[in-house]
């Protein structure tokens, strides 16, 4: 469906062609001042990530890697630094949009939290090397689930959440004392 027909259809209005291309330039030239504008110093915590999505691209549907860097700035509030589409994730990729971030004025990030991609490590290494790498906890539960039988994830899951919540660390420790796994018994 193009965007005239999509228009026409959902909204019952009659646009030239030549009003589509000119709301694209505008919508693309501020898309790309966006994309590079400078960025504050200093950021506590960056979270990095990639989605996969479905696009269409020269008339065939292909699924590309969306990656994402959420930060929260100084005052507390999230920011969205940037967004790049790429073909897969890969530690490669990740480099070259941390050299990017770091080109673009980030000097400093105190904790990066990251899935647990293979090289993801040493590429942040090499543009931020003082930086605390922390793996998503969404992600640690996510693998370590993979390890439990589809029957006894809920619970498993359950469990893993009062030990990732806990407000200490000797809470977690008193938490996952009390923790059962399947067929294992208690973790100690």
């Amino acid at each position: 469906m193009t965007s005239r027909s999509f228009l026409r259809q959902k909204y019952d209005i009659e646009v030239s062609p030549e009003f589509i291309s000119t709301v694209c330039e505008s919508v693309s030239a501020g898309v790309a001042e966006w994309r590079t504008r400078p960025l504050s110093a200093v950021w506590p915590i960056v979270y990095l990530d990639a989605l996969f999505l479905k696009v269409r691209e020269e008339g065939k549907v292909i699924t590309k890697a969306l990656y994402v860097a959420v930060g929260v700035n100084l005052q507390g509030r999230k920011e969205l630094p940037g967004l790049w589409l790429g073909a897969g994730e890969g530690a490669k990729f990740w480099l070259q949009l941390l050299t990017e971030l770091r080109s673009r004025g980030v000097e400093d990030i105190f904790i990066l939290c990251v899935d647990g991609l293979k090289g993801l490590p040493e590429a942040i290494e090499a543009v931020y090397p003082r930086v605390t790498v922390q793996t998503c906890v969404v992600h640690l539960v996510r693998h370590s689930l993979s390890f439990v039988s589809e029957k006894e994830r809920r619970a498993v899951a359950a469990d893993l959440k009062k030990i990732y919540q806990a407000v200490s660390e000797a809470e977690a420790l008193r938490r996952s004392k009390s923790f059962r796994s399947p067929g294992i018994g208690s973790i100690r």
